[in-house]
């Protein structure tokens, strides 16, 4: 299934933000949903950045569902979901195809 369709040039800022650390999985993961938003439209733009947010969500409950799925423990559990969260939302989301 594929993500939304961004400009390369948008999909650039957000590689660099990641990139750079400005923006990390880890930070999403605990911002609430309005908070993801107002980061997100530093680099996308207000019209975008819900849809960028909503792709996000996507990868997140993704990975929970995966986290679940193979019984990983709780100790565990945040460190694998985080890390899938940002597998999903890289694939669908930033890449140049």
């Amino acid at each position: 299934m594929a993500g939304i369709c961004l400009p390369q040039s948008i999909k650039n800022k957000l590689k660099s933000a990641f990139n750079t650390g400005d923006i990390t999985i880890e930070s999403l993961y605990d911002m609430s949903d309005s908070e993801r938003n107002t980061v997100f439209s530093h680099y996308v733009g207000k019209d975008s950045a819900s849809l960028v947010n909503a792709e996000y969500e996507k990868a997140q409950i993704a990975a929970e569902k995966i986290a679940r799925a193979d019984y990983v423990t709780a100790s565990d559990k945040g460190s694998f979901t985080k890390t899938a969260t940002a597998g999903e939302f890289a694939k669908k989301l930033l890449s140049d195809t």
